[in-house]
């Protein structure tokens, strides 16, 4: 979600402008795959198609979605050192009937926006994640390791040294 001020992090992969996401598998298919978007009533749901058998999988479905009137589609793709090829066969829009309400509603002044999801399995909007990375585990493994023997020199030259020196 972007309101044209955000910048794209390409390291996170847009983790700090995601609202919600998902995976499909839709490598390798021999048929075509689908995405439905559709947003009424300031509900965005995703869903995709990857059997090409017309059964819809939700993908992800999030309220309070903000989005103004007199925009554009526009479709994009950025790729890192991985590479892929995508062809958007086709672009169908329909316009939804709306409620009383909404028709009298002058959205064009609504800058877009969404209320801060933080995803179970990834940590949106930039927000550092608190799990213990195999490299953090590491280190502290180092650091205890570390201690004990400290430790242990510690209490052997302190008991070799109370019993003094002996001589027969």
């Amino acid at each position: 979600m972007n309101n044209g001020t955000l910048h794209y992090d390409s390291d996170t992969d847009g983790e700090n402008i995601t609202i919600a996401g998902c995976e499909a598998a839709f490598r390798g298919r021999d048929t075509d795959t689908s995405i439905a978007i559709r947003y009424e009533n300031d509900r965005l749901t995703v869903s995709t198609d990857i059997f090409g058998a017309n059964t819809w999988t939700e993908c992800f479905s999030r309220d309070n979605i903000q989005l103004p009137t007199h925009y554009y589609f526009g479709f994009t793709a950025h790729t890192g050192d991985l590479t892929d090829n995508h062809d958007i066969i086709s672009v169908r829009t329909f316009q939804l009937e709306s409620s009383d309400a909404r028709k009298n509603e002058d959205r064009s002044l609504i800058s877009p926006s969404a209320p801060l999801i933080v995803n179970t399995e990834t940590v949106s909007h930039g927000e550092k994640s608190s799990s213990w990375t195999a490299l953090k585990i590491f280190f502290v493994v180092i650091v205890v390791i570390i201690v004990i023997v400290g430790l242990v020199v510690f209490l052997y030259y302190r008991q070799n040294r109370q019993r003094g020196p002996r001589f027969y």
